[in-house]
């Protein structure tokens, strides 16, 4: 006698059960069955849900953006979660150098217009830069150039050699006036050029004049100095006399000389 007269139909239902068992487990748990948002930026291990993933196998598939990198993405990750890629404006114009004065670097921007979703390509640099050289007479020579100086009452024919002879200019002469603030020991004791160096004494006020003859081809003497900033300055014949002075004023259409021992010209 047979101990299972209906085994065959057990078995049936056991298999029809699997078989419908694994049809609703696949069809359920995709991107589009999560709850608000779908799909979720970078890596995420809370983005998930269960069902088919891309690599055919059953189990957590992920709707994050690395899940393409891992292969675990749930099988409509593709379709549900399209990639989005960034976009960029145009770029803007090159700035100024960074350095009036020396080497620096310009750059150039431009704005992020949509970001990147879902995996989609990440967004190109917004800045870029260049390097760039600037050099602005008026604005670096005055700071680096060193004033030579000899007295007022001096004639600048006494240094016919010092500069190369050319048309004199038809500019006015202008005056700045520097407050001393190095002046060494050497400039007191010196006995050459008739002892005109006395006059050079730490924090009194002298007066130079550019006058047309030193003028160079922009209308300015060299080393006439730059507001707020220490310059140095030089006795004309006199070995080891040179020290810094601050700027104080600068006056257009001026001439030193009333006051001898204290007023000077430039070279």
């Amino acid at each position: 006698m047979e101990m299972f007269p209906h085994r065959g139909v057990v078995v049936a239902a056991v298999v029809v059960l699997w078989v419908c068992l694994c049809g609703v487990r696949y069809v359920h748990g995709d991107c589009r069955d999560r709850p608000e948002p779908q799909c979720c930026t970078g890596r995420d291990a809370f983005c998930h849900n269960y069902g088919l993933r891309t690599d055919n196998r059953y189990g957590p598939c992920y709707c994050d953006e690395a899940c393409t990198a891992q292969q675990d993405c749930c099988q409509d990750y593709t379709w549900i979660c399209i990639p989005v890629d960034c976009e960029v404006g145009e770029w803007s114009g090159w700035s100024a150098c960074t350095s009036s004065c020396d080497i620096g670097f310009a750059e150039r921007r431009r704005r992020v217009t949509k970001e990147p979703k879902n995996g989609g390509k990440a967004c190109p640099p917004e800045v870029e830069r260049r390097g760039c050289y600037e050099w602005d007479a008026r604005k670096c020579d005055p700071a680096t150039d060193v004033a030579l100086l000899t007295p007022a009452e001096f004639s600048r024919d006494q240094y016919p050699d010092f500069r190369p002879k050319r048309v004199i200019n038809t500019r006015n002469s202008y005056c700045v006036f520097f407050y001393m603030n190095e002046v060494p020991t050497t400039c007191i004791l010196h006995r050459q050029a008739g002892q005109w160096t006395h006059a050079l004494q730490p924090r009194s006020t002298v007066c130079v004049e550019c006058q047309p003859a030193a003028m160079d081809r922009n209308g300015r003497c060299s080393g006439d100095g730059v507001d707020d900033a220490s310059t140095l300055w030089k006795a004309m014949g006199v070995t080891g006399c040179q020290g810094s002075w601050l700027r104080a004023e600068k006056r257009e259409d001026c001439n030193c000389g009333d006051r001898p021992g204290t007023d000077f010209l430039f070279v």
